[in-house]
């Protein structure tokens, strides 16, 4: 049973959907025992890396406010939290993988864009390099559990 779960979340609208599924998990964990670890490595989506590499203090504190609301939000179902936020974005992976492993998380999930062609030769994959390098399981939902609701299709 996963009692603690790390969610890199990047920014995108997409992103939060992952909480769905990770608080379903949490709820199955020993009553008191599921806590989820919301993390923001960067609030430029990963597209963006390469035009502008500066995060302002404004851009955090947003972002920490941001996550301290979901947070706020799940400690309302029983589930504690702890919110992460750095501006590590030109090494995003392995700082998501980093951090994990500070909290002692037992699993990492995220949400894959699901790009593929020249956009992922050029900007790479974030998820794919997680899950490369992650000592722990990684959850990875993609577009096509958003669009059926089915993670397994």
């Amino acid at each position: 049973m996963l009692n603690r779960i790390f969610v890199s979340l990047d920014g995108s609208p997409l992103a939060s959907v992952v909480l769905t599924s990770v608080r379903k998990l949490l709820k199955r964990s020993e009553p008191g025992k599921g806590e989820m670890i919301l993390a923001a490595v960067t609030l430029i989506p990963s597209m963006y890396h390469v035009i502008d590499q500066n995060v302002s203090q404004a851009d955090l504190d947003a972002c920490h406010a941001n996550l301290d609301s979901v947070a706020a939000k799940l400690g309302t179902d029983g589930i504690s939290t702890a919110v992460e936020v750095s501006e590590d974005a030109l090494r995003e992976a392995e700082k998501v993988v980093t951090l994990a492993e500070g909290y002692h998380a037992e699993c990492i999930a995220l949400i894959t864009h699901g790009r593929g062609g020249l956009s992922r030769l050029l900007l790479g994959s974030v998820a794919a390099k997680i899950i490369h390098l992650a000592p722990i399981p990684v959850l990875s939902l993609g577009l096509v559990h958003l669009t059926t609701g089915n993670p397994f299709q």
